[in-house]
């Protein structure tokens, strides 16, 4: 092929006779790559997560009660507090 002597000159008049030339090997050799090793959490069964639905409808209640000046107020200035 010539990828693996690109480095060469080959004067080659089988080359000009504009056959099928092999640029490369198709389909390539499979090489073994180095890969990040797999991580299996085992603890996770065994957390236990706070429980947030007090939050999460205080903040519904929040939201539904600043109607329409808190929605703009959201838009343009909603990452302070």
């Amino acid at each position: 092929p010539l990828i693996e002597r690109l480095d060469t000159f080959i004067d080659d008049p089988e080359l000009l006779s504009g056959g099928n030339l092999p640029f490369v090997k198709f389909p390539p050799e499979y090489r073994a790559i180095p890969a990040k090793p797999l991580f299996f959490d085992l603890a996770l069964n065994h957390v236990k997560f706070p429980n947030l639905d007090e939050e999460i409808n205080a903040n519904k209640a929040q939201a539904g009660q600043s109607g329409l000046t808190g929605m703009v107020k959201g838009w343009l200035g909603g990452w302070r507090k």
